[in-house]
């Protein structure tokens, strides 16, 4: 959502006709939100217009719009699956009734900064499944890249090809009191959430329509369509429209409903890795009919989900030949093979300084308070922290939090915090970890009786 400073137009008052008010739903929800500036204790300016589009409802009416709004949510089957090998559960999608306005002065931050790590990291891949420059003048550490089970030395391109560009790439933001935004995580291999921001446009717009009819509310198609067109661009194909799938884990997938309504709204079919197969080097997809050749694969699973050749996964046999046809370029894949490497925890608390090393500029977004044990001089501050309690922390694998247990220092004492300081010591390079961030405070509801 982009707002305005311009005010909202709103629908019709509520079913009482009474004159707008500040409804008891509404208030409750902003005063105990990020609404609030808390220096002043006011909204900002650039919720004037949603707030004043709400108050033109009434309470009655914003609140049986929200009753639709969840019935909607039934209907849609909007959930985000919570499996395991012994139990499957569904948590049903969580959307909060309030859009969360953002002024242009802070978009217009968010959105350059996050396209420069978007840059940053495009230029890290090249490099480290290329010519390898950054690792050689020590730019990168080579063992924080060669150490890592997500880099794939079978994907590795010759310095003389041409590496493969992401279409997809998400960060994890957090709003601090100061009013300062900072990421906490970033995704490449297979970055969820435009199928939820999709669905979440789809609701309130049905509910809240001439808030968003108003055009004071960036639209989301265009988006969709500029992916839709650079994966079509990709294919190779310039005769006929090419033949795009979305590669994903299937029913058991945490994103699962996800992955089916975007596939839906985009037109692609969706497969799992037994719907495909290959024939010498290209890719096939089974039907009724016989086998259809596949021009490029949306993936939303892992890289050792894809091919054999790249790893086991316990649970998806992956598509034996698949980096093969790749390579010929009789396929193509998004985001590329090997991008998992990227999401490395120790590389991510590197990238203040490869920013500067790389683009020469300062990041716009900073990091969380997070570190890379594979420095002389973090190791020993964090050691001594450990063995002082000065500070807590959580520690974790610098490849992936999915290779190493997290371990947070705080619950440690006596030989588990020895054990912990030895395993470090061993292997530092090895490990990651941040400092907790402090919760933005709130200011406390009204009791209304």
């Amino acid at each position: 959502m982009r707002p305005t400073n311009e005010p909202i137009p709103g629908d019709d008052p509520g079913p009482s006709g009474d004159k707008p008010v500040i409804p008891v739903f509404t208030t409750d929800i902003l005063e105990q939100s990020t609404a609030v500036d808390l220096s002043t204790g006011k909204m900002p300016p650039h919720w004037d217009g949603l707030t004043e589009y709400l108050n033109s409802l009434g309470t009655a009416e914003l609140s049986q719009r929200w009753k639709k709004a969840r019935q909607i949510i039934q209907e849609h089957g909007s959930a985000y699956n919570v499996f395991n090998p012994k139990s499957a559960t569904e948590r049903p999608w969580a959307l909060d009734p309030i859009p969360l306005p953002i002024s242009s002065h802070t978009w217009q931050i968010l959105e350059h900064g996050i396209q420069q790590r978007t840059k940053l990291l495009a230029l890290i891949f090249r490099d480290i499944y290329g010519r390898q420059e950054f690792i050689k003048k020590r730019v990168l550490p080579a063992e924080l890249i060669f150490g890592n089970p997500g880099f794939l030395r079978q994907y590795r391109f010759g310095p003389d090809r041409v590496i493969p560009d992401h279409h997809l790439f998400s960060s994890d933001l957090i709003r601090l009191a100061d009013g300062r935004w900072q990421v906490a995580f970033h995704g490449t291999q297979a970055p969820a959430g435009i199928g939820y921001a999709l669905e979440n446009r789809v609701i309130l717009t049905r509910i809240l329509p001439r808030m968003f009819h108003s055009r004071k509310v960036q639209r989301l198609a265009p988006f969709f369509k500029y992916l839709n067109l650079s994966l079509m661009g990709i294919s190779g194909q310039k005769q006929q429209e090419p033949r795009i799938v979305m590669l994903c884990e299937g029913p058991s997938g945490a994103h699962y409903f996800e992955q089916v309504f975007l596939a839906r709204y985009l037109g692609y079919t969706l497969v799992e890795t037994n719907d495909l197969t290959t024939r010498g080097d290209w890719v096939f997809l089974k039907t009724l009919g016989g086998l259809q050749r596949v021009d490029v694969i949306l993936r939303r699973v892992p890289d050792c989900a894809c091919d054999p050749l790249l790893g086991t996964s316990r649970t998806f046999p992956g598509i034996p030949g698949l980096v093969q046809a790749i390579r010929a370029g009789n396929v193509a894949i998004s985001n590329a093979l090997g991008s998992g490497v990227l999401e490395s925890p120790g590389l991510f608390a590197l990238l203040p300084r490869l920013c500067r090393d790389i683009l020469g500029e300062p990041l716009i977004l900073e990091n969380t308070d997070s570190f890379w044990l594979g420095t002389r001089d973090t190791q020993l501050r964090v050691v001594e922290e450990i063995k002082s309690n000065a500070r807590s922390m959580t520690l974790y694998s610098a490849f992936s939090p999915a290779h190493t247990r997290v371990v947070h220092t705080r619950f440690l004492a006596g030989s588990k915090k020895q054990e912990l300081i030895n395993a470090i010591q061993a292997t530092p390079y090895a490990w990651a970890g941040h400092y907790p961030v402090e919760p933005l405070p709130c200011r406390p509801g009204r009791n209304r009786g």
